[in-house]
């Protein structure tokens, strides 16, 4: 018993329509999966406000006061600078935070102490 259905011809309308989803799915995954500036941006934005802090310290920035060194270090990126362990009166007082990471006009901010050592980032 020959199986006739191997043979038979598929449509041309087929190949199109598989082609189509193809392209349509490879477009899909580039806007869904785009990485985000945390990913793309976090290095070189710890590296930027380590830098920018000790430039302050050069300067002789008063640093005790827990200032916001760049309102946007590198793209999305706030730098801030704030004791460990954290003192609520200087480090939650909004005069000394990042105003546009506040506002949550920046979506990301690294944190550094007096010393310019990392503390965080979110």
């Amino acid at each position: 018993m020959k199986l006739n259905f191997l043979k038979a011809k598929v449509p041309f309308s087929v190949y199109i329509i598989v082609f189509v989803l193809i392209l349509l799915a490879g477009i899909l995954n580039l806007i869904f999966n785009k990485p985000s500036s945390f990913i793309d941006y976090k290095d070189s934005a710890i590296k930027e406000c380590i830098k920018e802090c000790n430039k302050a310290i050069v300067v002789g920035t008063i640093l005790t006061d827990g200032p916001c060194l760049s309102e946007e270090i590198v793209e999305g990126w706030a730098c801030d600078v704030a004791h460990k362990p954290n003192i609520d009166l200087i480090d939650n007082n909004p005069n000394n935070q990042c105003k546009l990471y506040n506002k949550k006009n920046i979506p990301h901010l690294v944190t550094v102490t007096q010393n310019c050592t990392l503390i965080s980032t979110k």
